[in-house]
């Protein structure tokens, strides 16, 4: 049994679970995956092989082949959107208190921590006190030509 893509005259289409980010933008990986899934999809109708579509975006084989066996794009964002993280359940509480201003993740971890959040916070600039500035660079080795590679005079 086949299903039908949905088409414009079923409706105004629903934006599935976990495409949109806090904001309620497309996350990038939905995006990337959208765009990829159209090229290759492209590239298939106008005759190419699998070895020039790999070339031609840079992409893996076994992606490239993933994305030219998937008939509709949901195929390929069920994975990209419905991944599990120890987060999961405490999400609805983070985007409320995100939109309602909070920006302390200290006090959101306190919260979500209460709740029954088992994970350990990761310390940040804010909580340490320290500004995050860049390691200073280190200098150049000596460049090692072909005499010194080989040891020769």
């Amino acid at each position: 049994m086949t299903i039908a893509p949905p088409t414009v005259d079923d409706g105004p289409l629903a934006v599935p679970v976990g495409t949109l980010d806090v904001c309620g933008c497309e996350r990038r990986l939905v995006v990337r995956t959208r765009e990829r899934f159209a090229l290759v999809q492209d590239l298939l109708r106008e005759g190419a092989s699998l070895d020039a579509i790999c070339r031609q975006l840079q992409l893996d084989r076994s992606t490239v082949r993933r994305f030219a066996r998937a008939t509709y794009i949901d195929e390929l964002l069920v994975k990209a959107v419905n991944r599990s993280t120890i987060l999961g359940p405490y999400r609805p509480h983070l985007h409320q208190r995100w939109n309602e201003g909070c920006r302390d993740t200290a006090e959101l971890h306190r919260e979500i921590t209460a709740l029954g959040f088992p994970g350990a916070a990761r310390p940040s600039a804010a909580t340490c006190g320290t500004s995050r500035r860049p390691l200073p660079r280190r200098h150049p080795g000596p460049r090692r030509g072909p005499v010194a590679s080989f040891g020769g005079s």
